[in-house]
């Protein structure tokens, strides 16, 4: 970090005013994957999860986009995150369409009810209100 005295005496040594001087600030920055590795399992977003089901029950991006209104490339972003953090594919991408992976077919189940389950403890905690994906389209 700066010195505020320091940097004014060695204005004050050079002869010229005093200058305004800026104190940096480091912010926790998390390293990239490839130097502590993906984070676990248990670090999924539920938005994530949800647009995955989206796309599972609509069978193309841009038909959940106007279904939803949630835009393709945020729905196309989390399914990408979600194989990142599988660490296996889930769709099999063609010129046009995308096609789910024997994983997608499994995760399918498990993600509905872990939505399922998020959403009832959610709806019970004091002074919530139901989750919904379509009130912030573009939150990752």
């Amino acid at each position: 970090m700066w010195d505020i005295d320091k940097a004014k005496q060695d204005s004050a040594l050079l002869g010229s005013a005093p200058r305004r001087t800026r104190l940096a600030v480091s912010l926790p920055v998390r390293p990239p994957d490839s130097v502590h590795g993906p984070l676990p399992l248990r670090h999924i977003n539920t938005i994530h999860l949800r647009r995955f089901v989206m796309l599972m029950q609509h069978e193309s991006a841009i038909a959940a986009e106007r279904h939803t209104g949630i835009r393709a490339a945020c729905i196309h972003y989390a399914i990408r995150r979600l194989e990142d953090r599988f660490g296996t594919t889930l769709f099999v991408r063609e010129a046009s369409s995308m096609h789910p992976t024997a994983a997608a077919h499994r995760l399918y189940p498990c993600a509905i009810r872990l939505l399922s389950m998020w959403d009832s403890l959610v709806a019970e905690s004091p002074g919530s209100s139901p989750p919904s994906d379509t009130s912030h389209p573009d939150a990752d």
